[in-house]
């Protein structure tokens, strides 16, 4: 059986496409580049390693305009000001750079927090 990323296009806004595809830790980034070869609608992806505590945003072309490094640590900094979310932050590390970022020790509550933001942010 043939392995696919996340895209919850139902969830997606009329006339609008997703910038973002999620993949699960299982996908190797060699099967994602393949998928994705022939994917220009698509700017950036996601997956998760180390058994989902290692959250990784990755630019897939060049027309990706966020500092992936920058835009998860801001994203964390507004997560602070959220009561509930505020205990999850404990211990998470980001690093990366323009291209990519990899947030560590990170709770799936925050996974799908961001995964969800980041479909919000990146859909046109």
């Amino acid at each position: 059986m043939d392995k696919k990323p996340n895209v919850n296009e139902d969830k997606l806004i009329e006339g609008t496409r997703p910038k973002v595809l999620h993949f699960p830790g299982d996908f190797t980034l060699e099967e994602i580049n393949k998928l994705l070869e022939n994917r220009k609608d698509i700017i950036y992806f996601t997956r998760l390693l180390k058994e989902g505590t290692e959250f990784h945003l990755v630019k897939h072309n060049k027309d990706g305009y966020f500092k992936l490094q920058t835009l998860e640590s801001q994203l964390l900094k507004h997560y602070e000001q959220i009561k509930d979310l505020k205990p999850l932050l404990e211990g998470i590390k980001v690093k990366g750079n323009d291209s990519f970022a990899i947030i560590d020790n990170i709770s799936p509550i925050l996974i799908e927090k961001m995964k969800n933001d980041f479909n919000k942010l990146l859909t046109k």
